[in-house]
Order: C-alpha cells, then structure tokens, then sequence
C-alpha cells in the first residue's frame, strides 16, 4: 500500500507541476484512498479541497494547516484560511474556527473574501452566545449579544440578537429593555426575516397591554 500511494503521489506531483491538473487531480485522489497522511508540499490545498468533496473534513483541516503552514503568503492563501474556517465548523471546532477568521481579518483586510468571513464569524459568535445562554450564563450571553446587536455588519445577525436580548430582558424582569429591543428588531426588519419580526410585534402589544393593565 505505501509504495502505491508513493507512486501515486510521484505520478500527481508530475502532472500538476507539467500542468496537467485534470490528471494530477485524478491521481492525487487515488493516492488519498491508499493514504490519507501524504504530505503533498505545495499542492496541500488541493489535497484539502479533495477530502472536503469527500466530506472527511477532519482530514481536510490538517491539509489546510499544512498548506498554511508552509506557504502563508502565498496568492492562495486567503482561500485556503476560508477553507480551513469552513472545516473547522464542520467538524464543531467552532473556536478554532472564529480564531481563524479572525485572524484572516488581520492578514487580509482587502480581500475580495471579507464580506463572506465577516458572515461567517458574526453567525458563528450568535451561535455561541446561544450556546452559553443554554448554559445559563446570562450576563457573558448578553455581553456577546449587545456587541452583535450594535455593531455587526449583517442585518439579520443583530435582528436576531436584538430579539436575544429581549427574550433575557424579559426572562429577567426588565420589561423596558424587552421593548426596546423588540421595537430595534422591528426597526431593523425590512422582510428578510419576517417571522422574527412578527415575533417581536407580538411580544411588543403583549408587553405594552400588560403596562396597560398595571
């Protein structure tokens, strides 16, 4: 087996230094059935780019770590940092995962990438906030949330964290800030996520004829 994924590693690294990507693929995905551990230099990332096709994204991490690590300023790096975001949430390394677009936000701040890292990231720290909600760690869950309500870039991120936020405001006692939030989240709902903003009409006339009836 060893000597047939060498030979099949040898047989891609020729094609795809001659060109001839179509062939070198076609052999690198054979040698990647014999064995998932060859180290294909600089062609890392389209090892990479194979074992997320085949959904193995654990192994597709370590390919793009590598291609990472041993060409960090290459044209594809950028790219190959998305990619490895994206493996990294598949896998459930969601830490890893905000670290990595993050500091791709660092390396590449002009990059034609940014709006979709940026996506990703908010939706990725909303869904930890969730995480440590279900926790029960309020204070740290509306630290996270006030900060995606406010300031992130995607509108359905903060419409969604603004509702958070009323949901704890009134779980916890605090009717005026549940208004305010809801009436944010209604501010902000220009029908990309009707039934979140319908939600929080609802909680608005209910709060407001409980005030009523006091």
């Amino acid at each position: 087996t060893g000597e047939i994924s060498a030979y099949l590693k040898d047989e891609a690294e020729k094609s795809l230094s001659s060109g001839l990507t179509l062939k070198g693929k076609r052999f690198m995905r054979q040698a990647l059935t014999y064995d998932r551990e060859i180290d294909f230099n600089g062609y890392n990332a389209m090892a990479g780019d194979i074992m997320m096709d085949r959904r193995d994204y654990v192994s597709a991490a370590r390919y793009f770590e590598r291609y990472l690590e041993g060409y960090p300023d290459s044209s594809g790096a950028a790219e190959v940092m998305l990619s490895l975001g994206t493996a990294y949430e598949e896998i459930g390394e969601t830490e890893s995962a905000i670290e990595n677009y993050r500091r791709f936000q660092e390396r590449y701040p002009l990059s034609r990438l940014k709006t979709t890292v940026m996506w990703k990231l908010e939706n990725l720290l909303f869904r930890m906030a969730e995480e440590t909600l279900a926790e029960g760690k309020y204070d740290e869950a509306r630290y996270a949330l006030e900060d995606l309500a406010s300031g992130a870039s995607a509108r359905l991120v903060r419409e969604r964290a603004n509702f958070l936020l009323g949901e704890i405001a009134e779980q916890t006692g605090d009717k005026e800030a549940a208004l305010r939030y809801y009436r944010e989240v209604v501010h902000l709902g220009l029908g990309e996520s009707g039934r979140l903003l319908e939600k929080a009409k609802e909680r608005i006339e209910e709060l407001e004829l409980a005030k009523k009836r006091q």
